[in-house]
């Protein structure tokens, strides 16, 4: 990154990071039911689908709110990365990454911001 590019806000980094799991998500569940619906149980027919949309709805709500600056959104995305860090390995790669972002301020626009 150039001195000169402007550092993007937190929010906006987390709204982004949210639409990305959502993706994850529809394209995760959304490729077994494409291409394993014959082989799935009747449960697997109902819970499939309600895990590709149920998941993504939620992280574009948070995106969305993330977006807006809501601080119900920002506590909620606390929450949703100490979750991840459990789910090891990927999710604690992922909430390492995803923690920092639930700060609204970042410390270096901050320090930019002073000078």
């Amino acid at each position: 990154m150039s001195p000169a590019e402007p550092i993007k806000p937190n929010h906006l980094k987390l709204s982004r990071f949210h639409i990305g799991l959502a993706i994850a998500y529809a394209v995760l569940f959304g490729s077994l039911m494409l291409f394993g619906w014959s082989d799935l149980t009747a449960s697997g027919k109902i819970g499939i689908p309600i895990m590709s949309v149920i998941p993504s709805m939620f992280h574009l709500g948070l995106a969305w709110g993330s977006k807006v600056k809501s601080e119900i959104s920002r506590k909620i995305s606390v929450v949703v990365g100490v979750l991840l860090l459990i789910a090891f390995p990927i999710g604690t790669i992922l909430g390492f990454f995803f923690l920092p972002l639930t700060q609204w301020k970042s410390k270096l626009g901050s320090a930019n911001a002073d000078s």
